[in-house]
Order: C-alpha cells, then structure tokens, then sequence
C-alpha cells in the first residue's frame, strides 16, 4: 500500500475545529443557519448579536495589537507576523 492510497477521500478531511466553532458561534446566536439552493448545502449569516459581538471586538484587537508593539516593538511584531504565516501556509500543504 503506498502512502497516496492510504489517505481518506479528500472529502474527509474537512477541519474539525472551524466546524465545531461554526456549531458553537450558532449556539450564541450569533450567527442563523439557512438552507442553501441545492438542498446539500447551507448559508450563514451574523446576527445582530453577533455584528455586535464583532464591533466590540475590533478595538480590543486594535488594543492589543499596540500593546504588543509596545513590548516587542515593530520589527519583533513584523517577525511574529511572518513567522505565523509560514507557519499557516507549512500546516495547510502538509494536510493537503
């Protein structure tokens, strides 16, 4: 058996996590659930609960981005950043 047919269809290998984080953000209530055109799939929409959830969260975010570049500085957050991503971009080739 070689290692291309050991794998499991493509079609299972959907990510858990942003699945299960999709389940819970519908349990806030921040986001409906409506059935899409075909029948197989369906649409998410934000709810007003949740666009306010967004709103609050923008400046915390903003806040701690300056924070972090307070402590580190510019260059070190310009590093994290780049790192973060050639991390990302490594961990979505590795399981594709």
């Amino acid at each position: 058996m070689t290692l291309q047919e050991s794998r499991p269809p493509r079609h299972r290998q959907l990510p858990t996590q942003p699945v299960q984080a999709l389940v819970q953000m519908r349990r806030q209530g921040w986001l409906d659930a409506l059935p899409g055109e075909d029948g197989r799939t369906v649409l998410l929409r934000i709810t007003p609960a949740g666009r306010r959830l967004v709103e609050e969260a923008i400046p915390a975010c903003q806040q701690a981005q300056e924070q972090a570049t307070a402590l580190l500085g510019e260059r070190q957050v310009r590093t994290f950043g780049q790192a973060a991503t050639t991390l990302r971009k490594k961990s979505t080739t590795t399981r594709a």
